[in-house]
């Protein structure tokens, strides 16, 4: 099942996907996890936020764990980051963890646990990242997490990029964590949360005839907040967003003076959050208490997991941060900005499957421009715009990208 759709890009869905790409959706994603994590010849770094499956259900976290072990008795040497509620035995996952702990596999928490290694360098956050790196050159992330709903029945999306600058700031940023490049974890140079730092490269230049560059970014230390601030100041045409936590109002304000460019769909638990009601055009706490005309919003018919945002069909935003405050300010996550067309075409589709699901309509004909730039942040090869000496880009006064 490994296979690059599109250059140096791969994308799978869990749920349907809206023709032309129908191979790419209803996809068993524990399938894609497994098998990624069976062709590793030499490492595998992996971040976990749960991992497990309730009796009665298909044992997708046992086809993880024997994939781990079965590379472990191949040589590979694999290092695992895990949240650290995850790591106490009142949690579904404990069980899971603690076989791979059994069987050697080094598990660093970030914070107590009553398995493995722990980090005290943390604020008791979350540590909600989900990628994986595999022999230095194939990244693995998106919104699915490790167990049977995520991977099965929950609308979940899942990116492989295979490349070595991309696998290179991942592995930077797995290490600040795990304290360093050593098989076992350092707890005493271990940093989570506010104890890191915005210490990796952001912008990764591909242009393969496929992918013009990718943006990567990980919460809290490099300011995600502005980075989407400046995604929906950057979109001209339009806005499609498919959310599983969407809380902030700073978002949808926004969004207000491009309001007739948004199409979006949430998962039905966000439903009443602020941001939403504004969008809805019911009375909110938004600045822009209320859109009139509304947004073209829906809840979704199934539950939405997803954290992607499609910008103008070029450029997907997509990982594991959620639209909240503790996505862009407390947990440890990660956001790619993937700028390709055939990407956001592959990605829209999933949004029309879901869009239409939950009610509403979008054409699927305009034409995409043969070019983009992206107003005051960077053009389309990566490079930044009118940056200061030092490097970080100057927008209206204030730094906006700290690369």
């Amino acid at each position: 099942m490994l296979f690059l759709i599109a250059g140096q890009v791969s994308v799978f869905f869990s749920r349907s996907v809206s023709p032309p790409y129908e191979g790419l959706g209803d996809v068993k994603l524990d399938s894609v996890i497994v098998s990624y994590i069976g062709s590793a010849t030499s490492t595998i770094d992996m971040t976990i936020y749960s991992l497990f499956h309730l009796d009665g259900e298909e044992p997708v976290a046992t086809y993880i764990v024997d994939a781990l072990k079965s590379a472990k008795d191949r040589g590979v040497r694999i290092r695992i980051i895990a949240e650290n509620e995850k790591g106490q035995s009142s949690s579904a996952s404990f069980p899971f963890l603690q076989e791979l702990v059994n069987y050697g596999i080094p598990v660093l928490f970030d914070g107590n646990a009553d398995i493995g290694y722990e980090c005290d360098y943390n604020y008791g956050d979350l540590m909600h990242n989900k990628f994986i790196v595999i022999d230095g050159h194939i990244v693995i992330t998106g919104s699915t997490n490790f167990s049977y709903e995520a991977t099965r029945s929950q609308a979940n999306n899942l990116v492989v990029i295979d490349n070595e600058d991309v696998a290179s700031i991942f592995t930077q940023e797995f290490e600040e964590m795990w304290g360093g490049s050593g098989d076992l974890p350092d707890i005493y140079s271990c940093r989570f949360q506010d104890y890191k730092s915005d210490n990796t490269s952001h912008v990764v230049r591909i242009q393969n005839g496929v992918v013009d560059s990718i943006l990567i970014f990980f919460s809290p230390t490099d300011g995600l907040k502005y980075r989407v601030l400046d995604m929906i100041d950057y979109a001209s045409q339009e806005i499609d967003l498919n959310l599983n936590v969407f809380t902030r109002c700073e978002y949808s304000d926004a969004m207000w003076p491009k309001h007739d460019m948004v199409n979006a769909v949430v998962d039905y638990g966000t439903w009443s959050m602020e941001p939403v009601k504004s969008m809805r055009g019911i009375s909110s706490s938004c600045s822009v208490s209320s859109w009139s005309p509304p947004a073209d919003i829906y809840y979704g018919e199934v539950y939405i997991h997803h954290k992607y945002a499609i910008f103008d069909r070029y450029a997907v935003l997509t990982g594991s941060m959620n639209w909240s405050r503790a996505g862009y300010d407390y947990n440890d996550e990660n956001t790619v900005i993937i700028f390709s067309s055939r990407i956001a075409d592959i990605y829209l589709h999933e949004f029309k499957a879901r869009f239409e699901e939950a009610g509403g309509t979008i054409g699927m004909n305009e034409q995409v421009p043969a070019t983009r730039s992206v107003k005051g942040i960077f053009d389309i090869t990566g490079r930044t715009v009118n940056p200061d000496k030092r490097g970080i880009l100057v927008k209206d006064g204030r730094k906006v990208v700290g690369w």
